[in-house]
């Protein structure tokens, strides 16, 4: 079958499913982009049918519990054994690193039983062997960390991450502790003594932390940038992207010559109720029409044209008044990693929530929220 995304990208597994008669599934994807075969015919599900005689991969007719099939049944099946290989040796969750990825990728996809599931004229080969995989993570050796982590200024901290970096701009990384934490003052200094790299220096260079994009560089060029401290290793991939020339609320005109312009207006009002949620990683899921723009060359900034929409994937600074937060008006969920993910508007009253990305470009918007 086509390639079908995100599954067929290098950094996912991809997975087929199987039947019970240990057959390639009619409805499943094939192909080189596929990594490897799971159980995913007539799979006992967690959900209620509320009704019994329901048929089961055992035969049991006695159940409430639903029976599924497809690879939406494979996926989970291999997700829970990768689950298991992380369990067993816990060096691989806490380097969190692509090395320790790397490595679980390695133990899923080499001990699998290497046989052939057909379905008419295709196959694909290697189950899923779950006990073998276990073992073998086991057996994993990584680096992890022991003082330091890699942060940027959204607060988003592991020993490797990723980012954005506008062409022609700048972005600081810092050091925190293993727990994100900037308190301990060694931290500065540990910054400035660590020995900093990029893999391509015509691109980004690093100094102390902070990262500089030539304004010529190619939008979609990965860089990693390496920080070497105290024996811990500590990485960022950046993706090159073109510069941002605003954010807010898009309004766009058109004259007589039928010439389209843009405008952003950088702060906008919005009705809300209690209880409302508001995405603190996303705004455009929360107020409509808000977006990213940045434009493919300067032309488009001469003619006023409406320029490019950026993707969702840029990280902001996220700004809610402490008081409001201390008050109870507004409720803060946080990731386990500490970066705020989620506002609930709790109480009624106007409130402001201001974004900033961070890529470099330094635009953004404010939101004032009057909550009913």
């Amino acid at each position: 079958t086509a390639a079908a995304f995100p599954a067929a990208y290098d950094t996912v597994i991809s997975v087929a499913a199987t039947t019970r008669n240990d057959d390639l599934a009619s409805y499943s994807n094939y192909g080189d982009w596929v990594d490897i075969a799971a159980p995913g015919s007539f799979i006992t599900s967690s959900f209620v049918t509320g009704k019994k005689n329901v048929i089961t991969a055992t035969g049991d007719n006695n159940t409430t519990y639903g029976c599924i099939s497809g690879t939406s049944m494979a996926c989970p099946v291999t997700a829970g054994v990768v689950a298991l290989m992380y369990a067993a040796n816990p060096d691989l969750m806490a380097a969190q690193t692509s090395e320790a990825v790397d490595a679980i990728r390695e133990a899923l996809l080499g001990t699998t039983d290497e046989k052939e599931y057909v379905y008419g004229d295709h196959s694909i080969k290697g189950l899923v062997q779950a006990d073998k995989a276990v073992a073998a993570a086991k057996e994993a050796k990584v680096q992890v960390n022991k003082k330091y982590t890699l942060m940027n200024a959204a607060g988003t901290f592991g020993a490797h991450i990723t980012g954005k970096i506008a062409r022609g701009t700048k972005v600081q990384l810092s050091f925190g502790d293993l727990k994100g934490e900037k308190k301990d003052k060694s931290l500065k200094k540990a910054l400035k003594s660590a020995k900093w790299s990029s893999s391509a220096p015509a691109v980004l260079t690093v100094k102390n932390g902070k990262v500089k994009c030539n304004k010529k560089a190619s939008p979609g060029t990965k860089v990693t940038i390496t920080a070497e401290a105290d024996g811990d290793v500590m990485k960022c991939d950046y993706i090159v992207t073109e510069r941002l020339i605003g954010a807010g609320y898009c309004v766009t005109t058109t004259n007589r010559k039928g010439k389209m312009k843009l405008k952003l207006h950088g702060k906008s009002n919005w009705t809300a109720y209690k209880d409302n949620n508001i995405s603190l990683t996303d705004p455009s899921l929360n107020f409509k029409y808000t977006n990213l723009v940045f434009s493919k060359d300067s032309d488009d900034l001469k003619n006023n044209n409406w320029g490019y929409l950026a993707d969702g994937k840029f990280e902001y600074i996220v700004t809610i008044k402490d008081k409001d937060i201390k008050k109870g008006n507004i409720e803060v969920q946080y990731s386990d990693k500490g970066k705020p993910i989620m506002a609930t508007l709790k109480k009624a009253g106007k409130y402001t929530i201001s974004y900033k990305t961070i890529e470099g470009s330094n635009v953004g918007f404010t939101c004032k929220i009057t909550v009913k």
